[in-house]
Parts: structure tokens; C-alpha cells; sequence
């Protein structure tokens, strides 16, 4: 039924047939200011749409600044072009060119026709913007095969305000590179690339400004080639764009008059209509909608309403914000209809399903119109899904080497990098990376072995010393971290084998309760989130027990994947034990698990020193009988004297803050028992590899999707703004931290805050305080019986507090990226706008480092955007807390990403070797990292084609990274997509990079290619399986090719090829490389790179 309509115009159309609605159509026609009363839910954006086609004149919606958002979204979901023309969200910022930047975007698309409604607050009044002449003057038209001076234009842009850069990756930012220009349009959503031939435009592409990479051409652009920097420019306010007629449509219209006046304004609306929804008193027409009825996440409830909809004849659209949801939804009422008589048979197929959902449903009985929402019906937030703030920093920006960094040579040690350098080689040019060493030693490395080097990266940030060359020092140190290593892993991997050998219980698949608990997420599930939820009862389903460890940024979702495994538990009979490190956390795991099923027959229980004697022999005695389902405590759960009825899963919060005995008691505990172990602790993404199969892991990094960023701003103390920032946060019932650099400096931040506020109720906390009243401090905060934490950084990690949205960190300068980006994590936890303030003793005064890190806190607000950027150092902590506190001095020696190849290393070597018969499907490879290829050319990128050497070094890195022939086809493509046509060097390095590929795979130490001829030399040491196997394969292949031959030099084999073209060399190695990937090996091998002396 309905299917070839769109959902949302089946509702409009059966809108435009109400006789109020068609009282409203003729009232339009008169220019008269018109109220309706009784509007509900998202009714308003449909009344909107269901006119919009045939209303020949400019609509405005008027609304209060935090529904501006709601408005965007319902009607772009009817496919009306929509934009929010406001000041920059809640911000008192100097920087009067962030405030414009949505209103200058707003305006401009409106000017381009691509804004058909725009959507204002108030404080849009507020705004000083360009004129509308000064929009006319500057836009141009932009197509494929225009001619536009090259150099006339790009001085255009730049004295039009566009500023130069690098890379473009925030609006009016503009970059040239040879024939290309990159610029960022205002009201774009992604910046342009126009290519030139000459003085002619080639192409015009729209680009990712994160990966810098064209995602689709464009025929024609229609572009401002000025940027509004000059304040004298700002002459107009919002009225002026207002045309003569426009249909203002005004949202509580009374609200709106009292928000005017307490900003001092009096707007006028002479030449306009408005539309007034919901005004006090009377009106002229009332609509009769009522809002969605409250299901309280019963989806009984739901199936009753539907049934009594479906009876009146109604016309019901059900929405959700995903297919997913919507299947979840029409998978519960299937079942729940299973189970009904058949006079309660609910027809799902006349329900219109849609995958698009307005902000709140509504119903219209008199009309038989029912918009029901999914997200409301489990009471959960709409995830918002207008423009996401561009990422202003790119990945490639913060993490780019420069001269002076640390570097670690595999084989030599600690240096620096020192710049790229153009060699000859036999009269043909090759690029090296200079190095440094200790004692003024310098090593030119061949971009052959540039695997061999990676970033030196340690927790504490202090510079290493560098290796001294020609000692054995370095490979002393390496060989004692592997056995060290090796032991821990050993040890991981046992635990693995007892586990597999173990009879565990195997859970029954999920229940309809268990769907409509995980439906009534206050959140909608993150792709990670969801995958750990099937992982984790994929495990409890298998019959071995579970030993999983969820990794996951504070406030990620953790506890709700938790609290899903617990029920799963305790509806097949078993009971579960939540063990915590604090008193505190141990409160407010109990509080979460207890609100999220207190709809269940549940018993959640804690112990816990705030419980009483005679509380817990009540609480030990109903646990042993099996009364409680859920118990949650510290360690005390671990005594001697807890007994368990039928212990089924056991969930531990950050097992690293343990101690020894309870660690061991763990160890023992998780052979029988299934384990899910969280940790807010970033673990390195590669450590998956490395653990696989010794515990799994599941990695959750993105940010529930309805989570608000958290507002951050870099600003010296300034008295008038922090008393504001308090101030309201206090309004609004909310509560501050406060985080002082250091304890000393505690008392003098309590002055200066108690000058600005003396009433403010501050309590202190820090690590010198007495564990008892540290944790006695924190939690009286938790009751809200101080308006203002002020702490070091100690603030405690797991703690959720959403109650905390404002954070002002003292002399943030001192703080590492990764602090800053931890510290500001404790705030923004609830669908509350969060504050963040970096208070800077002088801007002026900063380092660029400083500056640098305080930059890309301030504009990687996103929550979860440092998880994939800037937390290297706590992936170190991260493996510290893994394998214990003494690898943290192992990982300072040897740099975070050499400790990790070594850790692969053992871990590969273990599972080859020592425990074979445990991975018998381990595949025997033989690859040489550390292959060089001679060319008869130049091959290399021309410092004129990138001009920069550190970015020629990371291209050099990406090429001589990559693994596979389309990773290659991309990195090239790419490079022709950023720097335009390649130059024949950088043709010919891609295919000695095409070679070195293929030939790393045979385990080929050396390829030369000279004169129509290439020579492969195949390695002179290597396990006997490669002779005995591999090698015949390499033979055999090598007969079908004509011309070509084996000669013995020494101890090396090399197959000499005689080529007609460049191509041949790349058909042989394919060939032989097919014969190699032929081979089954049916045991297990070690994987061993092959050993080569440079």
C-alpha cells in the first residue's frame, strides 16, 4: 500500500484536504497576519510544506535559537533547501568572523537559489553582514573550458580576503600548486579544485578537506571569489534581505516578542505576512493536533495505539532515523502480534514505514492523521543530522613530521630526521633521508629502506638521546624487550588455551525483551557500539566462555553494551557480578543499571563501605540463595565469604586499577566464567593484531551520534566572560570543574573565583588528599553540594557526571594534546551544550608548540575526534596498562611504534612456534621488507612538483607502505589529483614502487632492471621450507617465460628476464607471484623477514 507515494507527501496531501487548512490557504491569500492554535510536535514543518510548492513568494521561519536546528532538519527532510541563518552557537567570541561564518554560508546559498527558507533566532538581528549589493558584486559563474587569467585570478581571490595556506581545509582558505587552485567558497559545504591548462579551466572538482581528496566534478559553479574579512563592510542587518511579501512563519510568537525585547530590539514586519503557531489568547483557526502519545519504551503500548489508529481508518506513518530501527521496530510488532487473539491482529503492511523522521510525531484525529517517531516512542534523542561543524585540522596537519623530530631506525637506533636529500646513482637522481645521530654522525637511508624508520613517539614527551652507530647496544635493547614480550604473551596466550578448553554455558539467542531494552537507548547505537553488542552475545551464545575487553572513550557507551550483556545473563537464569575499582563508580553503575531496568524483574544490588553491616549479611544472603540478579561492588566482591547461587557473567571496569591478589583472583575466576572487562584507556588499534586470539577485543571510537560538540574557546583569564560562563552554567542547574595545573596553584584560582562569584560553593580535590576524603569530596559534588569542582587533573577518569557541562582548565599551555583533550572529555555527556574554556596566561607569549596543541583542541571539538588523532601517548599509556607499568619504560627506549613491531614479532613467532597446534591455520608467508629495486632513470617526486620535502617524505612513506596494487593505484591517483599531470620521475618511481611490491612477495632480495634485461635475486638465507617449497614454484613458473634463465653468483639464485616493454617486468612478476600464492601450506610456519645486512 502506498508504496509508489513518498510518505511525507501522502501526509500533506491528506492536510491539504482539512477545511482548516483550506481557511489557511485563503487567509494567505490576503496578506493578513494569521494564528493557529493546538500546533503539535513537528506539525508545523508539514503545514510548511504542504503550501510550500505553490506559495510564490520568500518563507522565513522565525523561531527561539535552540529550535532553529529542528526546523532545518524537518524540512530538508521533505527535500526543501533549508538554512539556519543565526550567530555562531551561544558564543561571546572577539572573533566577530566565526560568529558570521553560519549566517555569511545561510545567506550566500540563499543568494545562489540554493536556500529556499531560512530559518532565524532573535540574536540573528544582532548580526552585522555585508549588504545584498556586495553578494551581487562578487559572485561569478565558474565552468569547465571557461578562460580565466591564472594569475589574475588567483591574486583576485587573495585580495578578496581569501587567505593563503597549504591546504584548504576551512571556508576562505586558498592553495595553489602548479596548475591548481583550491579554494574554499562561501556557503560551499566542501571546498573547489579548478585544474588549469594555461589560462583555461580543465575541471572543476569538489574535494574532502580531510583526506584532500576530489570526491566529484561539477559542470558549473556558482561561486563569490571574495570573502567578507572587512569590518567596514558590515553595514546591514538580517531585514534587508527580507523581500518584499515574505511569509514570516513565527513559533510562539509571544516568546519571541519577550526574546526581542530583552536583547533591546523591535523588529519590524510592515511589508511581510506572518504566520503565528501557537500564539497566546485566541486565534483565528485551531488545528486540533495533540502531540504523540507517550509510549514509556513499551512496545504493548505502541501495538495498542497502532491498533486503535488502524480501527479509526487512520493514515499512520511510522519513522525512524535508520532501516535498522525501523527492522528492530517491525520485528518486535511481529512477535508481539504472535502472541495477540485474532481479533488484535494489527496489519503492518497498511502502516507507511519511513526511514526519514521529522523531530515529533503528532496525530490529527479529525483528519485520521497519525506521524509516529521511533526515536520518541523508546524515548530516545533524534539523532541531529544537519551540516556537521567541518573539520578545520587535518589529520596529515597534526601528525606531519618536521625537521628535528625523532625518528627510530630499526636497526640503528634513535636519530633525526634532517630533510630529504637528492643523490646520483650511477648518473641517475634518487632521493635519501638524511639522518642524525649521536655525535654528529649522519646516515643517508635509501628510499629503499625507508620501512626501516618510524616516528619516535613515548609517553612523557621528553626528548630520547640519540643511538651512537657501531655498538651493539640497540639490538641488546630490542632482543631484552622481546623475551620480555614474548613471556607476557605466553602467558595471555595459556589463559587462551585453558579457555578454550573450558566448558562454558552457552546463552539462548536474545528474547522481545531484550530487543526493547537495547530499542530504549537513551542513545541511537554507533556502528562500533552495535558491532560490540553482537560480539559480545556472540560470545555468551558460543559454548566457550568469554573473555572480552571493550575499549571505549568516556562516555561512549560502554556501561549500555554492559548493561545488555547483564540481562542477557540474567534471562537465562544466571547471575552476574559488576566489579569496580571505587566506591563511587561502584554508585554510579548501580544507579545506571538500576534505571535502565527498572522496567524488568530485575534485583540489582551493591556492596559497597557506604552500605551498612547488617545491610550486606542481608545482601551476601539473598546472593547466595539467588535472589539478586546483578550485584555491583569493589573489590570486596572478590572475599572469600561472596557466594554465588549461579554466577554466569562477570564485568570488570577498568581491570588495570586493580591490584595484585585481585588480579590473580580474576585470572582464575575467567577460565570458567564469560568476562567482559571495560576500559576508557585508548588501546592501540594495532594491538588488535597482536592480541588476536590471546583476548578479543572489541574498539568502540565513535561518539553517540547525538551528542552535541563541546564549545571550545583559547582565552586569557578574562573576568567578565568566566563569570558569565559560571553564571550560566549555574542558570541551568548545571555544575563546573575547575582544573588547576598544579596543587600549589589551587588556593590562588579559589580567590580568583570566589572575586568573581562569592557565593559559589567550591570544593577541592586533588591527589594528596587522603583516598577516604578525596572520594568523600567527589561524592558530595555528585550530590550537587558544591557548584564548582576545582581539582587537578585528577578529576576521575571513569566517572560520568552529566550533570558538569562547563570545564575551565587554568594555564592550559602546560597540558599535553592528549590531556586537554581528556580533561575536556569529563564535560559534554548529556544532550546539553558543553563549554570549554583554555585559559592561557598570554596569547602573545605562546610557543608554536603550544599554539599548535591549543589550536587543534579548540577546533577538534568533535567528541571521539582525538581518539583517531591526537592520543598517541595515551595508546602508549594504553599498552603500559596491558602488559603492565614496566612496558612503559620499554616503550620509552625503543619509541611506541618500534616497541609494536617487536611485540608483533614475538607474538607472531609464539603463535608459529611455541603453539602451533593452537593456530593451525596460521599461512607460512616469506616476504622481504627490505627489497631494493635500481632503475636506469630518475625516480622521484621533483621538488618542483611537491614543493615541500616533508611532504614528499610522507608521500615516499604512504608509496613505500602500501600492500597491495590498487592501495597503489589510489596513493597515484591521488597525487594526480592534488599536484595535477605526473612528471616522468614520479611515473617512473610508482613503477619501481609496482616492482618492489611483486618482489617483496617472492622474498626477492634485489631487482635490477638494465638495458632490456631484469635480474631477480632471490634470497641467499632462508627457512628450508622456502627452498623446499617456494623456490621449486619460482622454477617452475620462471619455464613458461621465454628467454628467461637462472644464474648462480655465489651463494645467491638469480633469474635473468629479457624485456620488450616496462610492462613485461610486471606480467612476469605476476605470474611468478601467482605461483608462490598457489602454494598451500597445510602447517604451521614461523613468518620470518628475510635477514638483510645494509
Amino acid at each position: 500500500m502506498h508504496k509508489r507515494t513518498d510518505p511525507f507527501e501522502l501526509v500533506t496531501e491528506r492536510l491539504r484536504s482539512a477545511p482548516w487548512y483550506r481557511q489557511l490557504e485563503t487567509r494567505l491569500g490576503t496578506n493578513e497576519d494569521i494564528g493557529l492554535k493546538t500546533v503539535h510536535g513537528s506539525l508545523g514543518s508539514f503545514i510548511v510544506a504542504a503550501f510550500y510548492p505553490t506559495l510564490d513568494r520568500q518563507i522565513i521561519v522565525l523561531t527561539a535559537a535552540e529550535d532553529t536546528e529542528r526546523w532545518v532538519h524537518d524540512l530538508r527532510q521533505f527535500g526543501i533547501a533549508t538554512y539556519a541563518c543565526l550567530p555562531a552557537k551561544h558564543r561571546r567570541t572577539a572573533d566577530e568572523h566565526t560568529e558570521l561564518a553560519g549566517a555569511l554560508e545561510a545567506l550566500s546559498a540563499y543568494w545562489q537559489e540554493r536556500a529556499t527558507v531560512l530559518v532565524l533566532s532573535p540574536e540573528t538581528w544582532q548580526l552585522h553582514l555585508p549588504p545584498p549589493e556586495w553578494f551581487e558584486s562578487n559572485a561569478i559563474t565558474l565552468r569547465p573550458g571557461d578562460e580565466l587569467p591564472f594569475e589574475e585570478f588567483r591574486q583576485y581571490l587573495v585580495l578578496g580576503g581569501y587567505h593563503p595556506c597549504d591546504y584548504v581545509v576551512a571556508p576562505g582558505e586558498v592553495s595553489v600548486r602548479g596548475g591548481i587552485v583550491d579554494f574554499y567558497p562561501l556557503g560551499w559545504q566542501l571546498p573547489i579544485r579548478l585544474e588549469f591548462f594555461g589560462d583555461r579551466i580543465e575541471s572543476i572538482r569538489q574535494f574532502d578537506p580531510l583526506s584532500q581528496r576530489s570526491i566529484h566534478r561539477i559542470e558549473e559553479a556558482f561561486v563569490f571569489v571574495a570573502y567578507p574579512r572587512d569590518e567596514s563592510l558590515m553595514t546591514s542587518t538580517v531585514e534587508q534581505f527580507f523581500e518584499p511579501n515574505a511569509l514570516v512563519v513565527v513559533e510562539h510568537p509571544d516568546d519571541i516578542a519577550s526574546r526581542f525585547s530583552a536583547l533591546g530590539l523591535a523588529p519590524s514586519f510592515e511589508r511581510c505576512t506572518r504566520l503565528l503557531l501557537n500564539p497566546l489568547g485566541s486565534a483565528e483557526i485551531t488545528v486540533q493536533s495533540t502531540p504523540q502519545p507517550a509510549c514509556r519504551s513499551a512496545v504493548g503500548h505502541l501495538y495498542d495505539l497502532l491498533l486503535e489508529l488502524e480501527q479509526a481508518d487512520s493514515l499512520v506513518l511510522l519513522c525512524a532515523d535508520s532501516a535498522i530501527h525501523l527492522e528492530r521496530l517491525q520485528a518486535l510488532l511481529r512477535t508481539l502480534a504472535e502472541q495477540r487473539p485474532p481479533d488484535e491482529q494489527l496489519r503492518l503492511e497498511r502502516i507507511v514505514w519511513s526511514t526519514r523522521s521529522p523531530d515529533a510525531g503528532f496525530l490529527l484525529p479529525r483528519q485520521g492523521i497519525a506521524v509516529i517517531t521511533e526515536h520518541e516512542i523508546f524515548e530516545r534523542r533524534r539523532a541531529r543530522t544537519t551540516d556537521q561543524q567541518r573539520p578545520k585540522l587535518t589529520l596529515r596537519e597534526l601528525q606531519q613530521l618536521r625537521r628535528g623530530d625523532y625518528l627510530v631506525h630499526i636497526d640503528k637506533g634513535i636519530c633525526q630526521f634532517d630533510g630529504l636529500e637528492t643523490i646520483e646513482i650511477s648518473g641517475h637522481k634518487q632521493e635519501c633521508v638524511r639522518l642524525l645521530f649521536a655525535e654528529g654522525d649522519v646516515v643517508y637511508l635509501h628510499l629503499n629502506y625507508i620501512n626501516k624508520l618510524e616516528r619516535y613517539s613515548a609517553a612523557d614527551g621528553t626528548p630520547p638521546a640519540l643511538s651512537k652507530l657501531g655498538t651493539r647496544e640497540w639490538e641488546r635493547k630490542k632482543a631484552r624487550v622481546k623475551s620480555k614480550l614474548k613471556d607476557i604473551a605466553r602467558d595471555l596466550i595459556k589463559l587462551y588455551a585453558q579457555r578454550k578448553a573450558s566448558p562454558g554455558f552457552a546463552f539462548p539467542p536474545d528474547t522481545v525483551w531484550q530487543a526493547e531494552l537495547e530499542a530504549s537507548f537513551l542513545y541511537e547505537d554507533t556502528p562500533d557500539q552495535a558491532r560490540a553488542t553482537q560480539e559480545v552475545k556472540r560470545d555468551m551464545e558460543s559454548p566457550t566462555p568469554m573473555d572480552r575487553l571493550i575499549c571505549g572513550d568516556v562516555g561512549f557507551g560502554k556501561t549500555e553494551v554492559a548493561i545488555r550483556a547483564a540481562f542477557k545473563a540474567v534471562q537465562a537464569g544466571k547471575q552476574v557480578a559488576v566489579l569496580v575499582p571505587t566506591t563511587i563508580l561502584a554508585r554510579q553503575h548501580f544507579q545506571t543499571f538500576s534505571e535502565r531496568l527498572a522496567r524488568y524483574p530485575v534485583r540489582v544490588e551493591m556492596i559497597s563501605r557506604l552500605r551498612s553491616g547488617s545491610e550486606v549479611a542481608t545482601i551476601l544472603r539473598d546472593l547466595a540463595e539467588g535472589k539478586i540478579d546483578i550485584i555491583i561492588g569493589t573489590h570486596r566482591l572478590l572475599s572469600d565469604d561472596v557466594r554465588f547461587r549461579d554466577l554466569g557473567l562477570l564485568i570488570i571496569d577498568e581491570e588495570q586499577r586493580f591490584g595484585v591478589a585481585a588480579k590473580e583472583k580474576l585470572r582464575q575466576l575467567r577460565v570458567s566464567v564469560d568476562t567482559l572487562t571495560l576500559t576508557a584507556t585508548p588501546i592501540p588499534r594495532t594491538l588488535n593484531f597482536s592480541l588476536m586470539g590471546a583476548r578479543d577485543l572489541s574498539i568502540i571510537e565513535t561518539p553517540p551520534r547525538n551528542r552535541l560538540p563541546v564549545e571550545t574557546e583559547v582565552i586569557e583569564w578574562d573576568d567578565d566572560l568566566l563569570r558569565y560562563a559560571i553564571t550560566r552554567e549555574l542558570e541551568r542547574g548545571g555544575q563546573v570543574f575547575v582544573v588547576s595545573d598544579s596543587i600549589e596553584g589551587i588556593p590562588a584560582v579559589q580567590q580568583q573565583l570566589l572575586g568573581l562569584i562569592p557565593t559559589l560553593r567550591i570544593g577541592i580535590a586533588h591527589g594528596r588528599l587522603a583516598p577516604a576524603v578525596l572520594e568523600s569530596v567527589i561524592e558530595r559534588f555528585l550530590e550537587r553540594k558544591y557548584d564548582v569542582l576545582l581539582a587537578t587533573k585528577i578529576v576521575e577518569n571513569g566517572l560520568d557526571m552529566p550533570n558538569v557541562n562547563t570545564i575551565i582548565i587554568v594555564n592550559a599551555e602546560r597540558y599535553g594534546l592528549a590531556e586537554l583533550y581528556q580533561l575536556r572529555g569529563r564535560v559534554g555527556r548529556s544532550n546539553r551544550q558543553a563549554y570549554c574554556y583554555l585559559v592561557v596566561q598570554s596569547l602573545r607569549k605562546l610557543n608554536r608548540q603550544a599554539l599548535e596543541r591549543l589550536r587543534a583542541i579548540e577546533e577538534l571539538t568533535e567528541l571521539g575526534s582525538g581518539f583517531q588523532l591526537a592520543l598517541r601517548d595515551l595508546e602508549i599509556r594504553g599498552a603500559g596498562n596491558i602488559f603492565g607499568a614496566e612496558q612503559s619504560g620499554y616503550i620509552s627506549d625503543l619509541g611506541f611504534e618500534t616497541y609494536h613491531r617487536i611485540l608483533d614479532e614475538a607474538v607472531q613467532e609464539l603463535r608459529t612456534e611455541e603453539f602451533a597446534e593452537l593456530f593451525p591455520t596460521e599461512q607460512r608467508t616469506y616476504t622481504n621488507d627490505s627489497i631494493t629495486i635500481e632503475l636506469p632513470s630518475d625516480a622521484l617526486l621533483p621538488s618542483d612538483f611537491v614543493p615541500s620535502d616533508v611532504e614528499r617524505f610522507e608521500w615516499y612513506k604512504r608509496l613505500y607502505r602500501c600492500t597491495s596494487p590498487a592501495e597503489l593505484s589510489a596513493i597515484e591517483e591521488e597525487l594526480r589529483d592534488r599536484y595535477g599531470p605526473l612528471p616522468v620521475e614520479a611515473e617512473q618511481l610508482l613503477f619501481g614502487v609496482r616492482l618492489r611490491l611483486l618482489g617483496s612477495k617472492l622474498g626477492a632480495e634485489r631487482i635490477r632492471i638494465e638495458r632490456s634485461l631484469m635480474s631477480i635475486e632471490l634470497p641467499r638465507t632462508a627457512p628450508p621450507w622456502y627452498y623446499e617449497q617456494i623456490f621449486p614454484a619460482i622454477v617452475a613458473a620462471a619455464a613458461e617465460v621465454t628467454g628467461a634463465h637462472f644464474r648462480q653468483v655465489g651463494s645467491t639464485a638469480i633469474l635473468d628476464v629479457p624485456l620488450a616493454t616496462e610492462q613485461d617486468a610486471i606480467a612476469v612478476l605476476d605470474q611468478l607471484v601467482a605461483a608462490v600464492a598457489a602454494l598451500r601450506q597445510p602447517q604451521a610456519s614461523p613468518t620470518t623477514p628475510a635477514r638483510t645486512s645494509r
